[in-house]
């Protein structure tokens, strides 16, 4: 088991089914986030044979931070996968205004 190859080969197959590209390079200290495109940023976070990933307030930041990076600036996320149980950590306004786009969406009959 090879920690490294496994999170890269991860990185590319879930940047691939989001449409995205994997960042080159990404987890060294000159590579912002994992995965990203034209809107979002995404640090990926991955176990498995554990119950759990620890999100300290240093990661949330640390995102954040290199989201702001880029002109216009990304959205920042965290993509969590345990044991193939997948979540995304994102800002409560971000999460707010994808649930407006929903709604407008729906009301409008698409």
């Amino acid at each position: 088991m090879n920690i490294k190859r496994d999170a890269n080969k991860r990185e590319h197959e879930q940047a691939e089914r989001l449409g995205m590209t994997r960042c080159e390079g990404s987890g060294s200290w000159m590579h912002k986030g994992d995965i990203r495109d034209d809107v979002v940023l995404i640090d990926s976070k991955f176990t498995y044979g554990k119950n759990q990933i620890t999100i300290k307030k240093s990661d949330l930041q640390k995102i954040d931070m290199e989201a702001m990076d880029y002109n216009p600036p990304r959205i920042p996320a965290i993509m969590m996968s345990i044991d193939g149980f997948e979540r995304m950590i994102i800002s409560v306004e971000d999460f707010a205004n994808y649930i407006r786009l929903i709604r407008e969406e729906q009301e409008n009959g698409k």
